[in-house]
């Protein structure tokens, strides 16, 4: 118990109270985990189609996922909802498509 404190002290002298957390204290990041493979594969082939065409809206996005999801994968596959999409959308690809990213996996 004595270390702990004694290594906690120098930590905060040394980076302020920051240097009192440690790993315990924060959770692991999640990622996405509503967005599985065949979800990835949706939104990739969506983003393919709608990349050439004029500018379409999230939502005919998200409605076009919904339908490659249904006919690939079948009714019953469950698509995330329209805020997680769109949140996954704008990290991987940027707002409105314009700045791309480079995405997971």
């Amino acid at each position: 118990m004595w270390s702990h404190l004694v290594r906690w002290e120098s930590a905060r002298r040394r980076f302020g109270l920051v240097g009192c957390a440690d790993d315990r204290w924060l959770r692991e990041g999640g990622g996405h985990p509503t967005i599985t493979e065949e979800i990835r594969e949706a939104i990739f082939a969506v983003r393919e189609e709608t990349l050439r065409g004029a500018k379409v809206s999230m939502r005919t996005k998200e409605s076009t996922i919904h339908r490659y999801v249904r006919e690939a994968f079948g009714p019953d596959r469950p698509v995330p909802s329209y805020p997680a999409l769109c949140r996954v959308w704008r990290e991987w690809f940027g707002p409105g498509g314009a700045r791309q990213r480079c995405p997971p996996g």
